[in-house]
């Protein structure tokens, strides 16, 4: 899989320039990050039966049971996502030592959200999102937020083929702001990896 990686985003030089600014920004988003064969794997995704998740007061989206996959692409995908070699990638990015915690692949739609909530989980990690949407615009909703108690800090907009990696201490929390109808019929796709941070 590293083999279709944008080229670019291999070269010694480029990851110590991304180290860098991850260091300063406690970010860093990669676009274009696979080279080919994303349409297809997105084109099999919007075919998958993802299992609805619904709590009216906290969430409403669509998980894929990834131990119900039996297209070979999307396991290698995964398998991928949770491999050695890509944590490896992470820890040069980011300079932190880490271990795979977990992984999801969901789906957002009209009318799909996350809430803010008092029960919501506060974890000190590395989060990484890779993002399979389709063409997406601010006015549709679905931005992802993350915030403090005080203030609103960062927004992560859909970007297909974009790999986001973030350090989300446990002060920060988010949610995905309600998808309305001007997304008509449109949706977003994402790996939702989470890797703990080692001592």
């Amino acid at each position: 899989m590293f083999k279709k990686i944008t080229k670019i985003y291999l070269e010694s030089e480029v990851k110590q320039q991304m180290s860098e600014f991850f260091d300063e920004e406690n970010f860093i988003q990669l676009n274009n990050f696979f080279e080919k064969d994303i349409d297809k794997i997105k084109s099999k995704l919007n075919y998958s039966k993802f299992d609805l998740k619904y709590n009216p007061m906290k969430y409403k989206f669509k998980e894929l049971d990834l131990k119900n996959i039996y297209d070979l692409e999307i396991i290698e995908l995964v398998e991928f996502f949770k491999s050695k070699e890509f944590l490896e990638y992470i820890e040069e990015i980011t300079q932190i030592d880490l271990s795979f915690k977990d992984l999801n692949l969901r789906k957002y739609l009209q009318s799909d959200f996350t809430l803010l909530h008092d029960n919501q989980e506060k974890e000190d990690i590395i989060e990484v999102i890779f993002d399979l949407s389709d063409n997406w615009k601010e006015e549709f909703g679905g931005i992802l937020t993350y915030l403090t108690k005080d203030e609103e800090i960062f927004y992560l907009s859909p970007i297909f083929n974009s790999l986001t990696i973030l350090y989300k201490p446990e002060y920060l929390i988010k949610y995905l702001k309600y998808i309305n109808n001007k997304s008509k019929g449109k949706n977003i796709i994402r790996f939702e990896i989470k890797f703990d941070i080692e001592d």
